[in-house]
């Protein structure tokens, strides 16, 4: 049969229709990658922190506050001769004159309140942050005080007194008296100049001769620890104290070694100079010196302390407390050789095991 051109244009329709509409329908192809594809809120492979150019130092006294001691309190009556000792075996040797007043009159009566804090060993000191620097130079120490006075509230101010440091061993060694004061940004004690007035440098120690016992024997005893006292004990004993408030029984450290700079560096830079302390310690010459520290780099945080002998023994502490948690670290048995690095890591302790370890220094 012979289809005319208009038969076949509507076949052809047909067809086409029948073909599209027995079609599969084919979902989009959504395309994979096994690359996860970048984006802007990424967390960089290295981050750079900012560079501190100042930080604030003067919050470092409120947080190691918990490394101090309780002071001791005894009580002395004012007008008359008497010896106390404290707990550690500081002499104090009160004469009839030794109080006065706001105005400078002296006070012939009436009971004087004192409170004394006694620092002899490096970790005593540290826990203190009372170093032995004057001026810049290091100090060898025979012991530290911190002591004040007051009757019924108000303070009363020294006008002469003897303090005498207990030493272990027998010495003959000069010592002097240095007075000191926390007046700086980080409140860590520093010392004057010594004091070479009469009565205030010793060409060594002394033997102590009082038995529990004073010149006045109507004086209170009731404080001297048992043990102290007596025939034996050795003293670096000054006869004329003139201050209540840092007295540091100290000399001058002489080395002939050649100086160089110590650096402790710390890779995290969440330590720093507003947060964390560090101090060196000379176990030959009982000393402690505080570094200063850093930001140069901006990766790491380097605390320095220069003009120190090379050849000398070190002891490194590092404390520091950040959101209430305090961190740590000691080394100890290092030689001091020349521009001496020395790399620590904090970690996180109790404040009774630092307190433990500076004990034990």
């Amino acid at each position: 049969m012979k289809l005319s051109l208009k038969q076949l244009s509507i076949l052809f329709s047909i067809g086409t229709l029948c073909f599209l509409s027995c079609k599969k329908k084919v979902s989009p192809v959504v395309p994979t990658s096994t690359t996860t594809p970048a984006t802007t809120t990424s967390t960089p492979t290295t981050y750079t922190p900012p560079v501190i150019t100042k930080a604030d130092k003067t919050k470092l006294n409120a947080l190691f506050a918990a490394l101090r001691t309780t002071p001791q309190t005894i009580n002395v009556t004012a007008g008359k001769y008497q010896v106390v000792y404290g707990a550690k075996g500081t002499k104090l040797t009160f004469y009839p004159n030794s109080f006065k007043d706001a105005g400078g009159s002296i006070i012939t009566s009436g009971t004087v309140t004192l409170k004394l804090v006694e620092m002899y060993k490096p970790g005593q000191m540290i826990g203190e942050r009372a170093t032995t620097t004057s001026s810049g130079g290091q100090l060898m120490s025979g012991g530290q005080i911190r002591i004040s006075a007051s009757m019924g509230g108000a303070p009363v101010y020294a006008r002469k007194y003897g303090v005498g440091f207990r030493e272990a061993v027998s010495s003959t060694q000069d010592m002097a008296l240095f007075y000191g004061n926390t007046a700086n940004e980080d409140s860590v004690a520093t010392w004057g100049a010594q004091v070479t007035a009469l009565g205030a440098i010793v060409g060594g120690t002394v033997v102590d001769t009082l038995i529990d016992t004073t010149a006045d024997t109507t004086a209170d005893t009731s404080t001297v620890p048992s043990g102290w006292g007596g025939s034996g004990y050795n003293y670096y004993q000054f006869d004329s104290c003139i201050d209540f408030n840092w007295i540091n029984c100290d000399y001058f450290w002489n080395s002939t070694a050649p100086k160089t700079t110590v650096s402790v560096s710390i890779a995290d830079t969440g330590f720093h100079i507003g947060n964390t302390e560090v101090f060196f310690v000379f176990p030959s010459v009982n000393s402690v010196g505080n570094a200063y520290g850093s930001y140069a780099s901006g990766v790491s945080v380097s605390f320095k302390k220069y003009s120190l002998p090379e050849g000398t023994a070190l002891t490194a502490i590092v404390v520091s407390q950040k959101y209430g948690n305090y961190y740590y670290a000691e080394q100890k048995g290092i030689t001091i050789s020349t521009n001496l690095v020395i790399p620590v890591t904090m970690k996180l302790q109790s404040l009774s095991y630092i307190k433990d370890k500076l004990g034990a220094l």
